[in-house]
């Protein structure tokens, strides 16, 4: 996939973005099972992607806040444009946002 935007200059560029999608299953969580995601994530990545995203996608929906917490960070790791993934946390926007301070990365909300 290719966006095209513009500079200051009115001139036409674009930008060659990969979006990644990778199930997991949130209940299985733990440092081997992070690293494994994290690994077959890289596994994908093409060397030419100037813009990567990262779709996370929960077996079922992600009602714990550190297991989110997890997915965003492992996410940050890879890129700093970070996807939210399904879940139920009530997680606040000023959390969002400090986490975009803390990790200087942006985060897109659905």
């Amino acid at each position: 996939m290719k966006i095209i935007a513009r500079n200051r200059n009115d001139q036409n560029y674009s930008l060659k973005v990969q979006i990644i999608k990778r199930k997991v299953n949130p209940e299985l969580l733990t440092g081997l099972y992070y690293s494994q995601v994290k690994n077959s994530i890289k596994r994908k990545i093409k060397d030419d992607t100037e813009l990567l995203l990262i779709k996370i996608i929960p077996k079922k929906s992600i009602s714990e806040k550190w297991i989110l917490e997890s997915f965003l960070h492992l996410q940050r790791e890879l890129t700093s444009v970070i996807t939210v993934p399904e879940n139920i946390v009530n997680m606040k926007k000023e959390e969002f946002e400090e986490f975009e301070q803390v990790f200087d990365c942006n985060i897109l909300l659905d």
